[in-house]
């Protein structure tokens, strides 16, 4: 069921499956008191309405049971299609100018990736293969490559090419799997996530010093995945996974890598996941299925409150700022 969650409907290799189902399964355990960190407070949730209307999103919809791709600049109006296939189209990335955007499209029982212009014009592949490469992706900061994972080897592992779709070249290839990476101050760092320690963690590699390390403090109760860096790369936010009477609690932290606090912004009994940063840092969005149906949400991090962009019947995931 995750693995639908993830990347919609069609044909999925076994392998991806069960290393993308971890995230869910893993999180049990003794806790770690050492790791323990204070918990902020979760804001009130405010209607629609009053969501600032200043935004530019690109995110995954629902419809017919195939997943598409539309963006959104302003709340009340309906979304533009920048991508709709007969097959699903999945987890959409801003280019750094926002001119393009990078996503995976289901073909031939299997992920590529592709890459078109905002409007969804100029679509060209990037790879052509029988591997699932998952959009889980970043492009660097100078936007002439990208970091994605791959399961090509048989494992998860990270490999970067360039946006023309040549010199793939691989990054992180561990026997553990390694997915979701993220380009981090200018593009000298990776933020990744990592099963190496038996479940999903959120690791950082140091390009010039040669250093890998995790990143949040350890606690064996929960696994944290979705990484996502602010502009100013002080604060990261996070997906928290933990076992509950009832299953998997997903919750959205934001973690101070300057102060070594987190701070939990949502406390709902649903999932809340996939955090993204607006372009100013003041802004968070997310989409959670509290109503029964996903929907994309906004937290405001001066006000500390959440507000919904959409609601309804339609499932909206997985957007990006």
């Amino acid at each position: 069921m995750l693995m639908k969650n993830l990347l919609g409907h069609g044909k999925r290799s076994a392998l991806a499956a069960l290393t993308l189902l971890m995230l869910v399964t893993a999180c049990t355990g003794q806790s770690d008191e050492s790791g323990k960190t204070d918990l902020a407070e979760s804001g009130k949730t405010e209607p629609a309405e009053t969501a600032n209307s200043e935004l530019d999103i690109l995110f995954q919809v629902k419809l017919k049971n195939v997943y598409d791709i539309y963006r959104l600049t302003t709340i009340g109006k309906y979304p533009d299609s920048v991508a709709v296939y007969p097959l699903d189209v999945v987890q959409p990335i801003f280019s750094p100018d926002r001119s393009q955007f990078v996503f995976a499209h289901e073909r031939n029982g299997h992920y590529d990736l592709a890459i078109a212009n905002v409007d969804g014009s100029n679509l060209r592949y990037l790879t052509a293969d029988t591997a699932d490469n998952f959009n889980i992706a970043s492009f660097h900061p100078d936007g002439q490559s990208i970091v994605f994972s791959t399961n090509r080897n048989g494992n998860l592992d990270i490999y970067s090419m360039k946006i023309d779709g040549s010199e793939l070249t691989p990054v992180i290839t561990e026997p553990s799997n390694e997915w979701h990476p993220i380009f981090a101050s200018q593009g000298t760092r990776l933020i990744f996530n990592s099963d190496q320690t038996g479940r999903p963690r959120i690791w950082v590699r140091d390009f010039a010093k040669g250093i890998t390390r995790m990143v949040i403090p350890l606690d064996t109760l929960s696994a944290d995945i979705e990484p996502a860096i602010s502009p100013d790369n002080r604060f990261l936010a996070y997906t928290k996974i933990r076992r509950t009477e009832n299953g998997s609690n997903f919750d959205i932290v934001i973690f101070d890598l300057v102060e070594n606090k987190a701070e939990q912004i949502t406390t709902e009994p649903a999932m809340d996941r996939w955090p993204r940063f607006s372009p100013d840092g003041q802004r968070l969005l997310f989409h959670s299925n509290r109503t029964g149906v996903n929907a994309l949400y906004i937290y405001d991090r001066e006000t500390k409150t959440t507000k919904p962009i959409n609601t309804g019947t339609v499932n909206s995931a997985f957007g990006d700022w």
